[in-house]
């Protein structure tokens, strides 16, 4: 994992491969002035006749000798300085990260401007940890390009700061690490059983986590998590995760994640080029324990149950059958008229059994749900639906935060009438238009008029489905996302 340290100002304290800012114009900004000047002029004038167009955030690198070593200087372009706001470091961060991995640079100096605002490093700051991921697991041979170690040099007065910026940021990061590694693993190590026994090493952290096997998921009902669950060897569970870090007498809310730790479909059986990156399909559980995770780590004075609806969607002599009717933990009878609709039918029961046995004010759930909500976003935003406008104005503006974008769809009583069943009091899915909203109608069922918001992160949870500004910064498989997003969103209530 790379190490970002800040520190004061001082050339004599730079690595061998040292970072600094240009314009639009190729015009070098202050700091990185003094450092040209004390390179006798090299870096302006290699500027001056290179090939290189200084566009936002596009990068160039020239190699120079300095006291009989060798020295790269990698120039960034901030592009339009008027037009500079704190998201569009981000994307340096992002594009930084990028050029440094393809150049195998593994320790590097930032010298920042004096005028920087810190919230505009911050975001840098975050880009690179968040970049800066690799998954090399099962690689015998294993090349890691990362960087390494980096040093932000900055004015006096913004160290400490910076610094217990970046401490913080570490420890998010770490739990988006941990989101995006139980995703990246294959479906033969990632079951349902391994989730759970993943959530039992919270403990340490002062986390309560309970377990719920197959036999008492069927002994209290919870007969859609059942039901998905039936074609495959490895039984489903239910994970309930208690981080209690403001005392068990302050409000509490809810987390709900699906894990559906491999979807082939059912036998509504997916293409084989989509059932590929079905390892995936556990996301929203991934973000659910990655973000108690962090909450845990951060001690962050909020109460927060997450719980993970886990199971496997294989097809067997015992799987679900196109039509088969269950009845639902709250009581609603559901049938199953598209066993690839499967991802809402464990989140109803994880939504109904959190509402029913804890007090909780609120109930947020996110999923990888729907290929609907990826055709209408891209892998730019993830989706957002609720009754509640409030809620959804507080996870938008976390997001925007956490640089994890949602956008709000709409929701609405025309959409809830697609989930007739002329057989049960639903259906569960609701016919080819409008496929994001009818999954958030159908969960909306089981929320007993709770607060509650619905993240559909089909599109965002894994790069490379999707063409995008992910994979333009060269990210490949899992995002972690919503761990940033649904962490910020907690801190937020923290008064």
């Amino acid at each position: 994992m790379t190490q970002i340290v800040a520190q004061q100002q001082n050339f004599n304290k730079l690595t061998d491969n040292i970072v600094i800012f240009c314009d639009d114009k190729k015009q070098l900004l202050a700091n990185s002035i003094l450092l040209d000047n004390q390179l006798d002029n090299v870096v302006s004038s290699y500027l001056e006749f290179a090939d290189f167009k200084a566009a936002a955030n596009t990068c160039t690198k020239m190699n120079l000798i300095k006291g009989n070593k060798l020295v790269n200087v990698i120039i960034i372009s901030l592009g339009d300085l008027e037009k500079l706001n704190n998201l569009d470091f981000y994307e340096t961060g992002l594009k930084l990260s990028a050029f440094l991995k393809k150049e195998k640079i593994k320790v590097a100096s930032v010298i920042t401007e004096s005028h920087t605002q810190i919230q505009k490093l911050e975001k840098l700051i975050e880009a690179l940890l968040w970049h800066n991921y690799e998954f090399t697991e099962w690689k015998t041979k294993k090349e890691e390009n990362s960087l390494l170690e980096l040093s932000i040099q900055t004015e006096k007065s913004q160290v400490s700061k910076l610094n217990s910026f970046i401490s913080n940021a570490e420890i998010i990061n770490s739990g988006v690490k941990f989101a995006r590694d139980l995703v990246n693993r294959p479906a033969n190590v990632v079951t349902p059983a391994y989730l759970a026994q993943e959530a039992k090493e919270l403990k340490s952290l002062g986390v309560k986590t309970t377990i719920l096997d197959k036999k008492k998921i069927e002994k209290l009902g919870l007969n859609l998590l059942l039901s998905v669950g039936k074609g495959s060897a490895n039984e489903p569970k239910l994970v309930i995760m208690e981080y209690y870090g403001a005392g068990k007498g302050a409000e509490t809310h809810g987390l709900v994640g699906k894990g559906i730790t491999f979807d082939t479909g059912g036998y509504s059986l997916k293409p084989s080029e989509m059932m590929k990156l079905m390892k995936s399909d556990m996301g929203g559980a991934a973000a659910t324990i990655g973000t108690i995770k962090a909450l845990a780590n951060l001690k962050a004075e909020v109460n927060v149950i997450g719980v993970m609806a886990c199971a496997e969607n294989m097809i067997s002599s015992t799987a679900v059958k196109v039509s088969d009717v269950f009845k639902s933990y709250n009581g609603l009878t559901v049938e199953n008229n598209n066993t690839d609709a499967e991802g809402r039918l464990v989140l109803a029961d994880a939504i109904s059994y959190l509402i029913k046995n804890y007090e909780v004010a609120e109930v947020l759930d996110i999923a990888t749900l729907t290929g609907a909500c990826m055709m209408a976003l891209g892998a730019e935003y993830a989706g957002v639906m609720s009754y509640n406008q409030d809620v959804v104005d507080s996870l938008i503006e976390a997001g925007n935060q956490s640089n994890e974008k949602l956008w709000q769809l709409p929701t609405g009583k025309a959409y809830a009438s697609m989930l007739k069943s002329d057989t049960a009091d639903l259906s569960n899915i609701g016919g080819p238009y409008g496929g994001a909203t009818t999954a958030a109608e159908f969960l909306y069922k089981f929320t007993e008029e709770k607060p509650w918001a619905h993240l559909d992160i089909a599109g965002v949870a894994f790069a490379g489905k999707v063409p995008g500004s992910l994979s333009d910064a060269g990210i490949k498989g899992a995002t972690g996302f919503g761990v940033r997003l649904l962490t910020k969103y907690y801190q937020n209530k923290i008064k």
